[in-house]
């Protein structure tokens, strides 16, 4: 979970005038919560990011995978019958969740 908001960075950059940033990056002052959820092809070695805005559920993680493999997935890896699938057994993917075994079955469907 990532704050969105015009909170202050480290790092400089050559403006003509200065932006205001805030120095703390407290809840209330932020604009929104951002969720990046991201797939890793290892066989490519290319990354691709879902950013979600309200939870991190088992539903957006099987979400992201599915929109993965519709977007760029399958015109990458057209003769593909199978899919591994790699994850880290956290919140939203535990090997317990029905939620997230469901989803799964959605996108092998």
């Amino acid at each position: 979970r990532e704050l969105v908001g015009l909170f202050k960075n480290q790092e400089r950059t050559w403006r003509k005038k200065p932006t205001d940033v805030g120095i703390y990056d407290f809840p209330s002052d932020a604009d929104g919560v951002a969720i990046p959820y991201g797939i890793y092809d290892v066989t490519r070695g290319d990354g691709f990011v879902v950013v979600g805005t309200s939870h991190n559920t088992p539903a957006f993680a099987s979400n992201a995978i599915h929109t993965w493999w519709r977007v760029a997935g399958c015109r990458l890896h057209p003769t593909a019958n199978e899919l591994l699938i790699l994850a880290d057994s956290g919140s939203s993917n535990g090997t317990r969740s029905h939620q997230w075994k469901a989803g799964l079955q959605r996108i092998a469907a």
